[in-house]
């Protein structure tokens, strides 16, 4: 080889080395300058997709409501300038899904990058969709009542207009759904009034819950108030029993009754009238229960069943024979002499009482009388009177009357006294206290 091609050769050689180096050089100057770097970003939104499928099957998502994920990106440190977390999409696709549980893969891209960046990780991968049915359901609506009624007045069966609602919604959050409740405020009200109340959907522990979907959401309440007063109950009877019965101390079970209704009606009443009542009725049915008249706008507090008590008095007839010495004359004038002009010996007292009150009664409590008072001399006829009995009655007496003979005392024996027949007989047909 000649000098010429060795000059050449390391020309080449030179030159190449040369090149080794720039290359070597501006890849150092690149790796220090512009190095590659990894971002991550947390909580990046993701987005559903095909809820219109949801809508169409019936169906609502439970959880989650607003899913999230964790994106690590990579790439050149002056390409990753100009990305943040708005470049970055991920979503999962709902379409196909069924009611109950769904791991879904969450879909992911960079918009508008440049150079080589890209996505090295996601967390989670995946999403667990829960979906429910959209059902509707009617609930009744309750009435609850605040504040308290001033004394004597009460409430009425209060009611809502619209008696209930109807709700929409998941399956899961009807549910959880134990009262639908609308308010109503008494508190100093002395009259019923209507009132417009907006709904509260509430769980088993009295809770409020929010997400309930309703077609209405306010009631319209009405809610009666009454004034109550307690009046007494007058029995109304009619009829009568057998001679030998009675019926004693008659009254209403309760004696008073609680009556309602709006203040000017309640005022006006004294007592409560019963309808009329058979007394026959009562005898044979001991669990008689009363009907009450009871005026327009009043009624009763509460059912309540009213009864009769009372004292069947069942009498037996007994006659008790009174000896004629045992016989009173009444209003006597001292200056006169009174003497019975009858061969009888005693008087027949038929009496009607029950067994105990006439074996308790002895003779000598009945008490016979003739009432003398302001007659004149001669021979009279008098009726004779029998004392009251407690609890027993004096039926008849036998005789009704007998001829009470009245002279002075200084008549003397034999001689006839003025204005005396002693030879007239009496006529009975004459009115008491004349004789001929």
């Amino acid at each position: 080889m000649d000098l010429k091609d060795k000059i050449n050769k390391n020309k080449i050689y030179k030159i190449g080395i040369s090149v080794v180096m720039a290359i070597f050089l501006w890849s150092w100057v690149i790796g220090v300058e512009n190095p590659e770097i990894e971002i991550p970003y947390r909580g990046i939104d993701v987005a559903f997709e095909g809820e219109g499928y949801l809508n169409k099957e019936g169906l609502s998502i439970i959880s989650p409501k607003n899913p999230k994920v964790n994106i690590s990106i990579k790439g050149n440190k002056s390409d990753l300038n100009s990305i943040d977390s708005h470049n970055i999409k991920a979503s999962i696709d709902l379409q196909g899904l069924k009611a109950g549980e769904n791991k879904v893969p969450v879909d992911y891209s960079l918009q508008g990058q440049t150079g080589n960046i890209r996505i090295i990780n996601v967390d989670p991968a995946t999403i667990l969709v829960k979906l429910d049915e959209i059902i509707s359901e009617n609930k009744k609506i309750d009435i609850e009542i605040l504040g308290e009624l001033p004394e004597s007045y009460t409430l009425g069966e209060t009611r809502a207009l619209n008696s209930f609602v109807r709700v929409t919604g998941p399956s899961s959050d009807l549910a959880q759904v134990d009262r639908v409740v609308a308010y109503a405020d008494v508190s100093n009200k002395t009259e019923s009034f209507m009132v417009k109340s907006k709904l509260a959907f509430l769980d088993k522990n009295g809770i409020e819950l929010n997400n309930i979907k309703t077609n209405v959401t306010s009631a319209e309440v009405e809610v009666p108030i009454y004034k109550i007063k307690s009046v007494p109950i007058k029995l109304k009877t009619y009829g009568a029993l057998k001679p030998n019965e009675r019926l004693e101390n008659i009254k209403a079970l309760p004696e008073n009754i609680v009556i309602r209704g709006s203040a000017a009606n309640v005022d006006k009443i004294k007592e409560i009238e019963s309808e009329s009542i058979n007394i026959s009725n009562l005898v044979e049915d001991s669990n008689y229960k009363v009907k009450l008249k009871l005026p327009d706008g009043i009624s009763l507090h509460e059912d309540i069943d009213v009864k009769v008590s009372f004292d069947h008095i069942v009498n037996k007839e007994e006659i008790r024979k009174i000896p004629m010495d045992q016989i009173n004359f009444v209003g006597k004038n001292s200056k006169l002499n009174y003497e019975i002009i009858s061969d009888l010996k005693e008087v027949n007292v038929t009496l009607l009482g029950t067994d105990e009150d006439l074996k308790n009664l002895l003779d000598t409590n009945i008490n016979l009388s003739f009432n003398v008072t302001d007659l004149e001399l001669g021979d009279r006829l008098v009726e004779i009177q029998a004392n009251t009995l407690e609890g027993i009655r004096v039926k008849s007496i036998d005789p009704t009357s007998l001829t009470i003979r009245i002279t002075n005392e200084q008549a003397i024996e034999g001689e006839q006294v003025e204005g005396e027949n002693k030879d007239s007989e009496v006529d009975e047909n004459l009115p008491t206290n004349q004789v001929p």
